[in-house]
């Protein structure tokens, strides 16, 4: 069974695939408001209502993936890491935990799309038959305070 995103593309003539891959391999954090994974947690902007106010593919496609980083080196992670904190001072109740994935299957794929703040950011773009429990391996899950 070939991996499949119509849902994604009938929401948007972009090419949000493109450059983007399939990745089991890598490890990806991301923050989360609780201290477990909820299916919310893979909620897009998108799927939430909200729109981006500039009309163009890269803030459309934005809004219609799940933000990630990859965190395959020390570095990466505390890169990220640091990122994170930056953000729980400001908002401390706000998605206070950071939780380590992995893939699985044909959970989704990812595009590599640095920022300046976060040069390990990936959008991720779930496929159609994307499920919390068939396709994340949670590693850990921490409270940002403790970082």
């Amino acid at each position: 069974m070939s991996i499949t995103f119509n849902n994604l593309k009938s929401k948007t003539e972009c090419d949000c695939l493109n450059g983007a891959n399939e990745d089991n391999q890598s490890t990806f954090c991301f923050v989360i408001s609780k201290d477990s994974i909820r299916d919310k947690d893979f909620t897009s902007h998108w799927e939430k209502g909200k729109k981006p106010k500039k009309d163009s593919c890269e803030s459309k496609c934005s809004y219609m993936s799940k933000s990630l980083s990859i965190v395959n080196t020390d570095l990466a992670r505390e890169t990220v890491l640091n990122t994170y904190k930056q953000l729980f001072k400001v908002a401390p109740k706000y998605k206070n935990h950071v939780a380590d994935i992995q893939l699985r299957g044909q959970a989704g794929k990812v595009k590599h799309t640095p920022s300046n703040n976060n040069p390990y950011h990936v959008d991720f773009y779930k496929s159609d038959n994307f499920s919390l429990h068939c396709n994340i391996d949670v590693i850990n899950i921490i409270p940002l305070s403790d970082v």
